[in-house]
């Protein structure tokens, strides 16, 4: 029998199953082959990563107060790339939670990004001790965006480069950490490599 690589149980009883009937033994070791990857996690979308940045004015802003300022540039100098929605992730840098502190979620932080000249809200959900929010295209309107759960978004075409602002209003003190990711599939994959920058809030 010719070696096709590591096989799982199933894949060896299909082999000698496929033997039987006397089927040659490549056929039988494709067979095999694909029976083994069909569940294989697919390849990436796209072959290489895209420039992706994120800035915050320096120097601390009072709690409840928004931080404007914040933005974040996207640059495609190849080939088209696919439809992904902009992530970002708000976390505390100091874990430990504050007595007569609430942790951080959708009640105590709000996103902002502006589009076609007015502030559109960004819906947040709770990740890993902090919150996430996705824009896609453009468009919205006062409903905001609300797809941080979906796939694709918007368009990634050659030679793009766009820049969004944001604004963050947080309501208790504390040294945040943003984070700025691209992503076609809900997360599983990325286009950018994730970009961060830090938020300070007195009381």
């Amino acid at each position: 029998m010719l070696g096709c690589g590591p096989r799982s149980m199933f894949a060896r009883r299909l082999i000698a199953f496929a033997g039987r009937f006397g089927l040659a033994a490549v056929v039988a070791c494709n067979l095999a082959t694909t029976a083994s990857t069909a569940g294989a996690a697919p390849r990436e979308p796209f072959g290489r990563l895209l420039p992706l940045s994120i800035s915050a004015p320096s120097g601390s802003v009072p709690a409840r107060s928004p931080r404007a300022g914040i933005v974040v540039r996207l640059r495609n100098d190849g080939a088209e790339a696919p439809a992904s929605r902009l992530r970002l992730t708000i976390r505390e840098k100091d874990h430990a939670h504050k007595s007569g502190t609430e942790e951080l979620g959708p009640n105590n932080v709000r996103v902002e990004v502006l589009e076609r000249g007015a502030w559109v809200p960004v819906a947040l959900g709770i990740v890993d001790g902090g919150v996430i929010g996705a824009v896609g295209a453009e468009g919205v309107g006062r409903a905001g965006h609300k797809e941080r759960h979906r796939k694709g978004g918007m368009e990634l075409k050659a030679g793009m480069d766009k820049s969004w602002q944001f604004r963050v209003t947080f309501n208790q003190a504390g040294s945040y950490a943003v984070g700025a990711s691209l992503t076609p599939d809900n997360g599983s994959r990325h286009l950018a490599q994730p970009a961060y920058t830090t938020i300070e809030v007195r009381p």
